[in-house]
């Protein structure tokens, strides 16, 4: 989670911790922390798959881009419940387009100056 250098530390987690507390008083059984569908990958406890153990490589080649193992980390703080996330599609070659849309929403995108050229446009659906 990106912060200002100039915040005071814990900042974020004063802020989720608060928001847990309101949506609870609200009676929401869930607060989703971004990174679920990684996260998985780095319980030390957890027994991976092969296709899992082959995501858990690429991921943590991307770590040092993306602090997925810090982010992973800072979440492990709130004691998260790592619940799996599907992509839904309906072509093969949905995918591609897809895959930029999630990587935007999650962030991944922020480039300077090359960032918005990457996330492609959301189209609503006329019907």
């Amino acid at each position: 989670m990106r912060r200002e250098p100039e915040a005071a530390n814990g900042l974020t987690e004063f802020l989720i911790a608060r928001t847990a507390e309101e949506l609870g008083k609200l009676r929401v059984a869930r607060l989703s922390m971004n990174f679920a569908a990684w996260g998985r990958l780095f319980d030390a406890e957890a027994s991976l798959g092969a296709r899992d153990r082959a995501m858990k490589w690429f991921v943590s080649k991307l770590n040092p881009f993306f602090q997925v193992k810090s982010l992973y980390d800072f979440n492990e703080k709130f004691q998260p419940e790592w619940l799996p996330r599907s992509m839904v599609y309906e072509e093969a070659a949905d995918l591609p387009h897809v895959a930029m849309l999630y990587a935007g929403v999650e962030g991944f995108l922020n480039v300077p100056v090359l960032g918005p050229l990457l996330v492609p446009p959301v189209v609503a659906d006329p019907g």
